[in-house]
């Protein structure tokens, strides 16, 4: 508001003051007060007809916004994730629009044994995987349900869950989402002295996504020292437009470089659901944002007494 209306600094850029819309004003407000009290999570600008979302984004210029998502989330040359429109592109894919993203494991910073990464994650339900192999290649995948090994550290443990492939760089051109078949919803984990084994009943890694489809501590035999030694392919057909990575003998893809490749930078997120953010919706009338909100507060103050 002093930038609004103010006539020395700071203030807006060329003075004009013009007649702001109270709808615009209200939610001009809302959009601020979120973004300076919900970090660490998308805070979304308000839903606006096409019509008046242009009058709109010059209104907010008034005040220093910008319409356009933002996101208070680890980004940049160290992260694999390396954008906030890299970060709202995977939220979209999630299809939670209100979450909170913390990171658990960084392989950077806390190391790459199987051991160290199952204790990361325990008991964390919703977890992003980012890979990077390379400056070229980057890509992940998305779990809707936690990393469960087995009791008997020895054995190996298999179970269906929600799961889809992402290409952020490399494989294609621009951020996207490779969905598989709901059988090949899997995930199987082993326990800290056993190995997942492959259809040959060889033993080849510590976890195994997708029917096999990416492999985390992958050897021949396996599991190899550590995560960092990966395998990942995905069979032609279930490949979205677009794909420019390379083919294996058998006509398969991969996201990485090639099948087999060293995880220079692994990260594992916990999508944390969360109760705040901005819902989709028409905006409330000024009145019912002014007098609702002192109407909550009274009614507080008055359980209070």
């Amino acid at each position: 508001l002093l930038t609004r209306f103010s006539n020395t600094p700071p203030r807006w850029g060329d003075r004009r003051v013009r007649q702001t819309p109270t709808k615009h004003f209200v939610n001009t407000v809302e959009f601020a007060r979120r973004i300076a009290m919900l970090k660490g999570q998308l805070i979304r600008p308000p839903l606006m007809d096409e019509a008046e979302r242009e009058l709109f984004r010059e209104d907010l210029t008034m005040y220093g916004l910008t319409y356009s998502p933002i996101l208070d989330l680890p980004a940049g040359h160290e992260w694999v994730i390396k954008s906030a429109e890299e970060w709202v592109s995977l939220l979209d894919m999630i299809k939670k629009p209100m979450c909170r993203p913390s990171l658990l494991f960084k392989s950077s910073r806390d190391g790459s044994a199987y051991a160290t990464m199952l204790q990361c994650v325990a008991g964390k339900s919703g977890l992003l995987f980012a890979l990077r192999d390379g400056d070229t290649h980057r890509c992940g995948c998305f779990l809707g349900g936690e990393i469960t090994p087995p009791a008997d550290p020895k054995q190996t443990t298999r179970y269906r869950v929600p799961f889809f492939f992402y290409s952020l760089s490399g494989a294609y051109e621009t951020v996207t989402k490779i969905e598989l078949p709901e059988e090949k919803q899997n995930v199987e984990v082993a326990g800290t002295q056993g190995a997942v084994k492959d259809t040959k009943d060889e033993p080849r890694g510590n976890v195994a996504f997708a029917s096999g489809c990416l492999w985390l501590g992958f050897d021949t035999p396996g599991p190899a020292a550590d995560l960092s030694s990966c395998h990942l392919w995905i069979k032609r057909d279930q490949l979205p437009e677009g794909y420019t990575g390379v083919y294996t003998q058998h006509g398969d893809g991969s996201l990485a470089q090639t099948m087999n490749f060293t995880c220079d930078e692994m990260e594992i997120y916990h999508m944390e659901p969360t109760t705040y953010g901005w819902r989709p919706g028409k905006p409330r009338s000024f009145m019912d944002w002014l007098f609702g909100g002192m109407c909550r507060h009274t009614q507080n103050r008055d359980i209070d007494r």
